[in-house]
């Protein structure tokens, strides 16, 4: 298991070392200063020789012990499946701006598995899952809509995505509009891509 801090300025390196020292399976990678989720996913794929990397963002929570077979059943099992998401669904709100936030991506969330014309914005950022074919090709550019981007990559590379709503997680929406701002700086700077 590689979690990766991004420059982080909290104690999640002092508890990362912690951790590892008594289970040998975890595998930090700690990173002096913040790069980006873009820059540390090429930073994962140039060191591991997997299969399948399975990426989950630090601030999910999984429901299920079935949640990551699931992500990764069409990749080891069918043929030609390089990329799979799964659903990220939203914990329930406690502040007015959440509950404001959540009738927008309620809305978001009907259209785009409702339409069959939104495919590419399955592709949810905070649960994927990458074939080695396809992680060892793939290398995102330093300002990048990460969660697009690979889908995007697949087809024009001829590679395969396929969205698991059945692989379910769930994160916390942003409270304020500040964290909200925050949370979407990136996306002003992937238009281009």
């Amino acid at each position: 298991i590689q979690v990766i801090s991004d420059g982080s300025s909290d104690n999640t390196v002092k508890i990362l070392k912690s951790f590892a020292a008594k289970h040998p399976v975890l595998k930090p990678m700690y990173g002096t200063k913040r790069l980006g989720k873009p820059a540390r996913l090429n930073w994962l794929f140039s060191e591991c020789t997997t299969d399948v990397i399975v990426v989950l963002d630090g601030d999910v929570s999984i429901p299920s012990k079935q949640t990551i077979q699931r992500l990764v059943e069409p990749i080891l099992h069918e043929t030609k499946v390089d990329l799979t998401s799964g659903k990220a669904d939203y914990l329930p709100t406690r502040t007015y701006f959440e509950k404001i936030m959540s009738v927008g991506i309620d809305m978001w969330c009907e259209v785009k598995e409702k339409t069959g014309q939104a495919e590419m914005y399955t592709c949810e950022g905070q649960i994927r899952a990458f074939s080695s074919r396809l992680y060892r090709q793939i290398t995102f550019p330093e300002y990048s809509a990460e969660d697009v981007y690979p889908y995007l990559f697949c087809k024009k590379n001829n590679l395969s995505y396929r969205y698991v709503p059945e692989a379910i997680i769930y994160y916390g929406l942003p409270s304020t509009l500040t964290d909200y701002i925050k949370q979407h700086t990136r996306y002003l700077h992937s238009k281009a891509i």
